[in-house]
């Protein structure tokens, strides 16, 4: 059998050799170690950043189906992106900025505090004027900025920002962007000296105000399409100078009311055909601008008269009808007229002038029986004809 290790009389004793063994085993070992140390940071990075893309995409995936939920008003969007974001950051003391660019104001549209300051209605968002203040620098900066609390007494003593009642030991603030619009600033900050924002929350809260300003935008661009639709429904059912139900939209509110007439139910309506007397005075002698207002004045007034459930149009010119439905009784009809023609013999004061007028006004009654929407109009003006042929300011009942 063959000797693994050389004789006494080798140049290299077997002590050496033993020994140069062992060293070279040691550092196989230490190689392998340190290749396996190696191997495990690299796969626990790629763990962590898969973690962190988890994250991310989970956050933005919520806050994109918020922005998609058209049930959500503006305030519930700013507190569901505040939920979001507590999930991966430290929120206890969060705001939302908006800048408003045309007023030159900072408006503080959902803010939390751990000192007592929280505004959670949305009519009560506390605003201030476009100033020094940390908001204001992220806007200038167009950029995220995490300061320190040393960092903020620099500035102070500096005179670079305005005074603040509280000094955050770490503020971060990353601005709101969307294309060259720049529409406010997320803030998260901390009075506590174990709670300090690092460079990954600043990459994080980068990473996510684009998402949370495409969710702003895409809300109010929704708004915005839901009110200029709001205005196009208005325009075709309103009158445009006094706001009341134009002609065409009170014709069929009339012929729906007269449809539902019908036996065995026993009810009435009542038409209230309202003619102004001496409106084409007042716009020759004052015109036709003094002449809208008093339009206007006169809409109010009929408001006022009516009963909430009454409907009150403006046929055109100085005539106005009302509609007044579920009557208990025909004299309700007649002291509603009263009480309209009381009102309009009051002066009416327009750009400082008291102008004065009055009314006349024709009743037709509509029953089961015997009424068409036309029909009823037609003998609402016989009658109101009547009232004027017989000395204006005082109401006619169709007969």
């Amino acid at each position: 059998m063959k000797k693994l290790m050389p004789t006494t009389n080798s140049k290299v004793t077997d002590t050496q050799y033993l020994k140069g063994y062992c060293e070279g085993y040691r550092n196989g070992e230490l190689n392998k170690e340190r290749e396996a140390t190696k191997y495990i940071a690299e796969l626990e990075k790629k763990v962590e950043e898969n973690k962190k893309s988890e994250t991310l995409l989970r956050v933005m995936f919520q806050i994109s189906e918020m922005s998609h939920d058209a049930s959500l008003d503006i305030h519930s969007l700013y507190n569901g992106i505040y939920e979001v974001l507590s999930t991966v950051v430290d929120t206890t003391n969060f705001y939302i900025a908006r800048f408003n660019k045309q007023e030159k104001l900072i408006e503080f549209v959902f803010f939390r505090d751990s000192n007592g300051a929280a505004h959670e209605d949305p009519y009560d968002f506390p605003k201030r004027p476009y100033g020094k203040g940390l908001t204001e620098y992220v806007i200038e900066k167009q950029q995220a900025v995490l300061l320190t609390g040393e960092d903020i007494r620099k500035m102070l003593a500096a005179g670079e920002m305005a005074p603040r009642r509280l000094l955050s030991t770490s503020w971060l603030g990353v601005p709101l962007n969307i294309v060259n619009e720049t529409l406010g600033v997320v803030v998260v900050q901390s009075y506590e000296k174990n709670i300090i924002y690092k460079d990954s929350d600043v990459e994080l809260l980068s990473f996510v105000s684009q998402h949370i300003s495409y969710a702003i935008k895409r809300y109010e661009e929704r708004q915005k399409k839901h009110t200029e639709l709001k205005k196009l429904v208005a325009a075709s059912k309103y009158d445009n100078l006094t706001g009341l139900l134009n002609r065409s939209s009170f014709m069929a509110e009339l012929e729906t009311v007269i449809s539902n007439l019908a036996p065995p139910v026993k009810s009435t309506c009542a038409l209230l055909f309202i003619d102004l007397d001496g409106f084409k005075q007042v716009n020759d002698t004052h015109g036709h601008v003094v002449g809208d207002e008093l339009l206007i004045d006169v809409a109010k007034q009929l408001r006022k008269e009516v009963r909430v459930n009454d409907s009150i149009s403006r046929l055109g010119g100085d005539e106005f009808v009302a509609l007044l439905t579920n009557l208990e009784n025909k004299e309700q009809a007649s002291h509603i007229a009263e009480r309209i023609l009381l009102s309009l013999n009051n002066p009416i004061k327009i750009n400082g002038e008291s102008v004065y007028i009055g009314a006349s006004i024709g009743i037709a009654f509509g029953d089961s029986n015997n009424s068409s929407a036309q029909n009823l109009i037609n003998n609402a003006d016989i009658a109101m004809y009547k009232a004027k042929n017989n000395g204006k300011n005082n109401y006619r009942v169709f007969e």
